[in-house]
């Protein structure tokens, strides 16, 4: 406690090492639920996306949106890892742009579904 006048204030406290370390796992569970659930395969947000569009419009347009979603943010995630690789501290994140432009075009050749075989080829 710091006096202030007549008023006692907390002070500065001094984090510990447990402290730090628990904080930045926190940190870094919330950077991996944030990123599994961009709207993309193979995410997990990309198969809530499936799932929930699937219903309403089928599988063929449902593969369709996600993978042009995951298209999105794979060129996202690229100029993200160039721009923080310019900086000095490179960042990579998923989505992958090639298992969503398969699904992309599965889907335009009539193929659709989560099933990732549909994908090769």
């Amino acid at each position: 406690m710091i006096r202030i006048g007549d008023e006692f204030v907390p002070g500065p406290s001094a984090h510990g090492f447990f402290e730090r370390l628990v904080q930045a796992c926190a940190y870094l569970n919330l950077g991996l639920c944030v990123v599994n659930l961009i709207p993309a395969f193979p995410l997990d947000g990309g198969k809530l996306v499936h799932l929930v569009v699937e219903e309403r419009w089928g599988p063929r347009n449902a593969t369709l949106i996600v993978g042009g979603l995951g298209l999105v943010f794979a060129c996202v995630s690229t100029l993200v890892l160039i721009g923080s690789a310019i900086s000095g501290f490179p960042i990579w994140a998923p989505p992958g742009f090639n298992i969503n432009w398969r699904a992309f075009q599965a889907a335009r050749h009539g193929r659709g579904g989560w099933d990732m075989y549909a994908f090769q080829g």
